[in-house]
């Protein structure tokens, strides 16, 4: 049983380590390809998209400005504006401008027109508040109109006059008169809190990524997570030193103790930069958990496939593996009678087809030898190679007196059945001695329980297949009727032996006494 049990967990063991091993290899390194790969990939997509998303907001930023210098354009091109800063038909004017926001309100935060005192002659807000009558002179852009340049782009965002918590960035162009001369100017400005709100608000690069952008100071003038942030002056910051250095492309840096990539578009007119980042961790979650995914199908797979090969050699395998060993087993013990279920399949029929043949050529062969032996009609017995019985038939235990079956001698001492005496020297210890024969040996045998008898013995060495010798077989006649016999002819041969001698005698003695 142990030994079926070694072989069946060995085969088992072999099988699960010949298949799943390699199974398990190969999804091992198809984990690390693909994880790799995908890691690689999605890394690159991810930074491509920042890029293409920080490019998208430069030129975003370029069409704004665009935009808003075409609408100033189209206002310093109405007779109703240009008349208006001469003090004619300002109500006209008045009204083009609040029919201008009505159209642009959602997009757009003020339009006015203002005097060489930079004040404000017609206009009005996205909420249709007037604007006329305020003093914009400290602006930087009224200034700039003043001084004598045609246009003027605001370098920073600011904060609405007449909206405080209003971010806005404006375009302002010189309106002149028929001479040439500048006679003051208009002013649009775009409502940055809407248009960086709709541009940033969308945006999401992994989990945690974001945009924001910085004016050509260093300073936030946009940022999709933190409002609170906005117009604060980061120049300090090593990463947005070496975005303003690198203009347009792609930086790593370090934040708050996590590694970042940074995707970075600076619109050409204003300076402003369209800045998007995202952590190294969320760029490469999908390959992560496309990774875990894999991982675990691997485990599945590998888990079933080892369900699968021990169901199927506990099964094809090992059950019949283990009723061939049990039928084994039995006729090494001796029962050449065991039970052979003929269940087998595949090459295990084909084994176990041979196994019935060996047995029965086994039984053959076993059912001569014991025939044979059971069939000596002498006395005879067979000892080992440590010269104690293997093998005793009745006539000799008839012959020597012995009582009982023949069994119950099999492993006593030759030397102990014959004469009691386990020291003694015997003819088969001297054959497995010498490996030779004897043959003719004649003398006496003591009888159990008392008496001799006079016997020939022959005995001869026994070899396996193999030429190992392997016991001794004996054989005993017994001579003790034929020596009586030749005994008794001895006896009356001698006693007319004598009587013929003393009858020649008697006649000598006759034949003398008549010559007399």
């Amino acid at each position: 049983m142990l030994f079926t049990r070694l072989v069946t967990w060995n085969t088992n063991k072999l099988l699960l380590v010949g298949v799943l091993f390699p199974v398990a290899a190969a999804i091992g390194l198809l984990v690390w390809y693909v994880s790799s790969a995908s890691r690689e990939l999605a890394a690159g997509l991810e930074i491509q998209n920042l890029v293409q998303t920080a490019e998208n907001g430069s030129r975003s930023i370029e069409k704004l400005i665009t935009d808003t210098d075409n609408l100033t354009i189209t206002l310093t091109k109405q007779d109703a504006v240009v008349d208006s800063l001469t003090g004619r038909r300002q109500d006209v004017a008045q009204r083009r401008f609040l029919s201008y926001l009505q159209i642009y309100k959602k997009n757009y935060w003020a339009m006015f027109s203002f005097d060489l005192n930079g004040t404000i002659v017609g206009g009005a807000n996205a909420h249709m508040e007037n604007l006329t009558g305020g003093s914009r002179a400290t602006r930087p852009y009224v200034q700039a109109i003043l001084a004598g340049k045609d246009v003027f782009i605001t370098p920073e965002v600011m904060r609405a006059a007449s909206g405080s918590d209003v971010l806005i960035m404006g375009v302002a162009r010189a309106v002149k008169d028929a001479s040439g001369k500048t006679i003051g100017g208009v002013a649009v400005f775009a409502n940055w809190s809407v248009f960086s709100g709709q541009f940033l608000e969308r945006l999401r690069f992994g989990e945690n990524g974001y945009g924001f952008m910085l004016d050509g100071k260093g300073r936030i003038i946009a940022h999709a997570r933190d409002k609170s942030l906005l117009l604060t002056d980061v120049s300090g910051e090593d990463f947005v030193k070496k975005a303003k250095a690198l203009k347009s492309g792609v930086l790593e840096y370090g934040w708050q103790g996590k590694d970042k990539f940074l995707a970075v578009a600076t619109e050409p007119q204003s300076g402003w930069m369209v800045c998007t980042t995202a952590y190294a961790d969320d760029i490469t979650g999908p390959a992560t958990r496309q990774r875990n995914t894999i991982l675990l199908l691997g485990l599945a797979v590998f888990l079933g496939l080892g369900a699968g090969i021990t169901a199927i050699t506990r099964t094809a395998i090992i059950r019949p593996v283990r009723r061939i060993g049990q039928f084994t087993k039995e006729v090494a013990a001796g029962n050449l009678k065991a039970d052979f279920p003929d269940t087998f399949r595949y090459e295990l029929g084909q084994l176990s087809d041979n196994i019935r043949g060996m047995v029965a050529q086994l039984k053959q062969k076993l059912g001569f030898a014991d025939g044979v032996l059971r069939g000596f009609a002498s006395p005879m017995l067979i000892c080992d190679t440590g010269n104690a019985i293997t093998f005793v038939n009745p006539q000799m235990l008839t012959l020597l007196n012995y009582s009982g079956p023949p069994e119950n001698f099999h492993g006593m001492p030759i030397a102990t059945f014959f004469y009691d005496d386990p020291a003694k020297e015997t003819i088969t210890a001297r054959v497995l001695r010498e490996n030779r024969s004897f043959e003719g040996i004649e003398g006496e045998l003591t009888v159990h329980g008392g008496g001799t008898i006079y016997a020939t013995i022959d005995c001869a060495p026994i070899y396996d297949l193999d030429g190992r010798l392997i016991g001794a077989i004996g054989n005993v006649t017994d001579l003790t009727s034929l020596r009586t016999q030749q005994s008794k002819i001895a006896l009356q041969r001698d006693a007319i032996t004598a009587a013929a001698t003393k009858a020649e005698d008697i006649a000598y003695r006759m034949s003398s006494a008549t010559e007399e």
